[in-house]
């Protein structure tokens, strides 16, 4: 058996461990065999992570073709799993066929499609999802309205507007996120709008918009958020902070390191996971006159190296000893 047949085989009957050590190898190795179980495996929740970073390790030049080939699959769940994969890979190469997919008769191959010409971010895609953005399948329609505002055509801008008042969350919560990608005055006002919603993913969805978009009142918001006295609107302001993008990036996360400092020194296991996370996600911007007392408030909680704080922890003190982005060498 070679070496390729074995690892496939592992990925498909071994142990939890072996399934996941079988996608990294699957990764290194490549090829259509490769690609083509990496992309099955993809509807594993429990592999899909592993296997998507294989896939991504292989690249779109290595494992475009492949993925692209399965949208042929004779099984349904397969076909999706390629459209994704694709996405994944921003794989450009695979335009046409990810098209045919979207003017397809199956409605979850037609979103994970549309979402797919999203990531590609082609202005060759815009008609297509234009159209798909007025059928009657409403998962559809958001799936076409987010791929137009991720390639940035301004004819979707209308329709977001509209669209991040509607009583439908998802749809709302589509528009918003949308709007980030269109720095106009009537975008911010409906931004600002959404941050006295009743409903916290609505508000968060607009502060995280207006994070992008360097509106100091998107940054209020997700400050604001990140010491509430609600779980959930932490564990999301702490998303949001982490997933911000832009000229603000580095300010931002300087002005939110104090409240992180604060649930690193909660009596609440969830609050110090929940710091320790976020911290090793920003952890390169944490501000050079910051890394000192992180470290100090990092040392006092190390405790057990193998427990879940503690691998985050340890993985946090290391990196501390290097020097942050900048310093002179």
């Amino acid at each position: 058996m070679s070496e390729i047949d074995e690892q496939v085989r592992r990925l498909r009957e071994g142990s939890p461990p072996e399934r996941r050590e079988a996608a990294i190898s699957l990764g290194r190795l490549g090829g259509e065999q490769a690609v083509e179980a990496l992309v099955g495996a993809l509807s594993d929740a429990t592999l899909h992570h592993h296997a998507m970073n294989a896939l991504r390790s292989l690249g779109p030049e290595r494992a475009g073709p492949g993925a692209a080939a399965l949208l042929d699959h004779p099984d349904p769940l397969w076909r999706v799993c390629a459209a994704e994969a694709l996405g994944a890979l921003r794989a450009r190469s695979a335009l046409a066929p990810l098209l045919r997919a979207l003017r397809s008769g199956e409605p979850r191959l037609r979103r994970a499609s549309a979402e797919a010409l999203g990531r590609l971010g082609l202005e060759e895609a815009s008609e297509p999802l234009l159209t798909a953005s007025r059928e009657e399948d409403p998962e559809l329609q958001n799936a076409a309205l987010w791929a137009l505002a991720e390639i940035g055509d301004s004819r979707a801008l209308p329709v977001l507007l509209e669209r991040a008042s509607a009583a439908v969350l998802e749809t709302r919560l589509v528009a918003i996120a949308g709007l980030r990608r269109f720095p106009s005055p009537r975008s911010r006002k409906v931004l600002e709008v959404a941050l006295a919603a009743p409903h916290l993913r609505v508000r968060l969805y607009a502060a995280e918009s207006l994070l992008h978009l360097g509106d100091p009142a998107g940054r209020g918001s997700v400050l604001s958020l990140l010491a509430s006295p609600d779980r959930d609107a932490r564990w999301l302001a702490a998303n949001a902070l982490a997933a911000v993008r832009g000229p603000a990036r580095r300010e931002v996360i300087a002005e939110a390191c104090p409240p992180l400092f604060d649930l690193l020194g909660s009596d609440r296991p969830d609050d110090r996971y929940l710091s320790l996370l976020t911290l090793r996600r920003i952890l390169s911007e944490v501000p050079a006159s910051l890394r000192g007392p992180l470290r100090a408030l990092v040392e006092s909680l190390h405790g057990d190296p193998d427990s879940r704080d503690g691998r985050l922890a340890t993985e946090i003190l290391r990196d501390l000893e290097a020097p942050p982005p900048g310093a002179a060498s």
